[in-house]
């Protein structure tokens, strides 16, 4: 329905990045990590011959590991040391005044390591085979954390297989990422193997004739997209700026709370993890784990979301744009900071959309989100004229009390598209459900790391992701697949069913999770709770 520099200038996205598998092997440079054979498993370097070939044949460009290799600018080598000192102050500060601590003394070895120039040049990603020494990991040698990932292939457990629990793959791969340093692991042996990101799925592949499909369609996107969380320079920020208590709040803080209570029933919100619980090697690892992770003291997985009532929007036809405007076949303009958006329904019938502000209760990064405390975990998010917004309640004390979820343009890209699809049902079906629940209301916003099963659709609902490419959670092109795979099927929805019975859209996404449009947590939580075979943790129903 729109495409991609639109979707990028409404979401503020930022960069150039890939959708498809094929396009991101043409993006990739990998180089593999200097080994000693006598020290891996013949699986592991069996798996690794066979994955070096494999990216060869993608497209991917593979290079010795010396030609991966660049001197540091000097200026970049006393920015790091700039970031460590500054770091220390600001753990003295914090230390001294009795504040909640969210950073790490970062000691003398660390600053040794931050003087060596000869480094992994930004851009390359590395394979690292079985398991390596302290002071000679491929992280403790790279750039760039940002522009660089890691992929380290391990032996696969005895004991891991398709019967272990969701808890059981958590676990091992969260001590795997700190302990080795990574970004990815790779658990192989003779038969199959398993990729873990942090998106924390585990579908088994056997090495077969698809292995080549299955490293382009599971392994390249997640090399291609490393997860990228918003960080607070990202947003609007206004502190202490809203009163929880309003009562324009009451119903979806309820909702929240009470939808919390009924989801930790059927178990589809896992404990999360601390970085201080992690197995880090050295107290190096454990700094460069918090700037993964955007100094966040944990992560825990899933999010549930209100989004609140929202003003729709008109829609305005070619001729009035160009009366009112003068503007003529434009995809997007602005008009007073308000971003206007073509909208083709049915061929040559075209109309432009002034796009919605769209404002979100959520939950802080990390919080445990079937038990949290209002007040301090509660977060305003908005999108406005393509600007992300971001305030803390009157109440909230917390340090760390901005650090959004890792899935904030997921969550934003949802809550724009109801707005957007409202507003068009609005025009044409004005008392229909769905415009008529979000502008009194609001909507659910629920995601889980677990799939529906499909036998349990509700009616009005539409499914769609399943194909899409494997990607991070907070990566851009995870935002980008929300929002233009609803938009997308919605217009089919549109233009060949009952319209007026549409109630909210399945998002899946393969090899990570679900996000559900819903029209209250509380309903979805009863839901769930009655119809005990719907879902699960995990891939089940993937």
């Amino acid at each position: 329905m729109i495409d991609k520099i639109t979707i990028n200038k409404i979401l503020s996205l930022e960069g150039d990045y890939s959708l498809l598998p094929e396009d991101m092997t043409k993006d990739l440079v990998i180089t593999f990590y200097p080994y000693d054979r006598d020290k891996i498993s013949i699986n592991i370097k069996n798996f690794a011959e066979k994955l070096e070939y494999s990216l060869k044949r993608s497209g991917v460009k593979v290079v010795p590991f010396e030609e991966a290799l660049h001197d540091v600018p000097i200026y970049k080598i006393l920015r790091r040391i700039v970031r460590i000192c500054l770091n220390n102050i600001i753990f003295l500060f914090q230390f001294f005044l009795k504040k909640d601590i969210n950073r790490i003394w970062i000691n003398f070895e660390t600053f040794l390591n931050a003087l060596k120039r000869r480094r992994i040049r930004p851009g390359v990603s590395v394979v690292a085979l079985g398991e390596n020494k302290t002071g000679d990991l491929p992280m403790e040698k790279i750039s760039s954390f940002v522009k660089s990932s890691i992929v380290t292939v391990i032996d696969l457990p005895l004991d891991m297989d398709n019967q272990s629990t969701f808890r059981d793959h958590f676990e091992f791969a969260m001590n795997g990422f700190a302990y080795h340093l990574t970004n990815i692991i790779i658990a192989a042996n003779k038969n199959k193997f398993v990729v873990y990101n942090f998106n924390l799925s585990h579908p088994f592949f056997k090495i077969d004739k698809n292995f080549d499909k299955n490293i382009l369609f599971s392994l390249i996107p997640k090399i291609a997209s490393p997860i990228k969380p918003r960080k607070s320079s990202d947003f609007v920020i206004t502190k202490r700026s809203f009163i929880l208590k309003d009562e324009i709040y009451a119903d979806a803080v309820e909702d929240l709370l009470q939808g919390g209570a009924l989801l930790e029933r059927v178990k589809l919100y896992p404990s999360g993890k601390k970085v201080s619980e992690m197995p880090f090697r050295n107290e190096y690892h454990r700094w460069i784990g918090k700037i993964h992770l955007d100094n966040r003291s944990g992560m825990s997985y899933g999010f549930l979301a209100r989004q609140l009532p929202t003003k729709l929007e008109n829609i305005l036809t070619e001729k009035e744009v160009l009366e009112k405007f003068g503007f003529k076949n434009k995809k997007i303009f602005v008009v007073n900071k308000d971003y206007y958006i073509k909208i083709e329904i049915k061929k040559n019938e075209v109309y432009y959309l002034k796009v919605p502000e769209v404002w979100v209760l959520t939950q802080k990064s990390g919080c445990d989100k079937t038990n949290m405390d209002p007040e301090q975990d509660i977060l305003k998010l908005g999108l406005v004229n393509g600007k992300l917004h971001l305030r803390t309640s009157s109440n909230n004390r917390s340090s760390d009390g901005y650090k959004t979820s890792f899935d904030t343009d997921v969550i934003m890209a949802h809550a724009l598209g109801n707005a957007i699809i409202a507003s068009i049902l609005n025009h044409f079906f004005p008392n229909s459900y769905f415009p008529s629940q979000l502008k009194s209301k609001g909507m659910a916003i629920i995601h889980w790391h677990g799939y529906l099963n499909r036998s349990y659709i509700p009616e009005g609902f539409i499914l769609h992701g399943l194909n899409n490419p494997h990607v991070s959670c907070s990566s851009p092109q995870s935002a980008f697949y929300a929002l233009n795979g609803k938009l997308d099927n919605f217009l089919n929805y549109f233009l060949n069913e009952n319209q007026e019975q549409y109630k909210g859209d399945i998002h899946v996404e393969p090899q990570h999770g679900t996000n559900i449009i819903f029209p209250s947590l509380k309903e979805f939580g009863d839901f769930v709770n009655s119809n005990p075979k719907s879902t699960s943790l995990g891939n089940e129903f993937l």
